[in-house]
């Protein structure tokens, strides 16, 4: 049940960056992992960027995770940024990841 709250919580910050003018989307990709002895889902946030020509876009990775509260957390913390909102800083473990996740990338 947890798996479909954070999927509803995702495609609601979705929206509601699509309503600021925000084309972001969520998309997915899967590995076996040997250490889990299962198949692993990676989400991918993109942000898809209009050209000129009405036809043509492109898609640039803001964030990726196999976590689905990292996802959640990222998107609730561009929205705030969006919005022009003090993005909070509640919670040491997600400040951590997202420090490590930017230093890396």
């Amino acid at each position: 049940m947890a798996a479909a709250g954070q999927t509803r919580t995702i495609k609601k910050l979705q929206k509601a960056l699509q309503f600021e003018g925000e084309l972001i989307l969520i998309t997915t990709t899967q590995f076996f992992s040997l250490e889990k002895g299962t198949t692993v889902t990676r989400y991918h946030v993109k942000k898809q960027i209009q050209s000129d020509d009405r036809y043509k876009s492109s898609q640039v990775e803001l964030f990726s995770s196999c976590s689905q509260i990292q996802i959640t957390l990222f998107l609730r913390d561009y929205y705030y940024e969006v919005k022009g909102y003090e993005v909070p800083h509640d919670n040491p473990i997600w400040e951590q990841a997202k420090a490590k996740y930017f230093e890396e990338h």
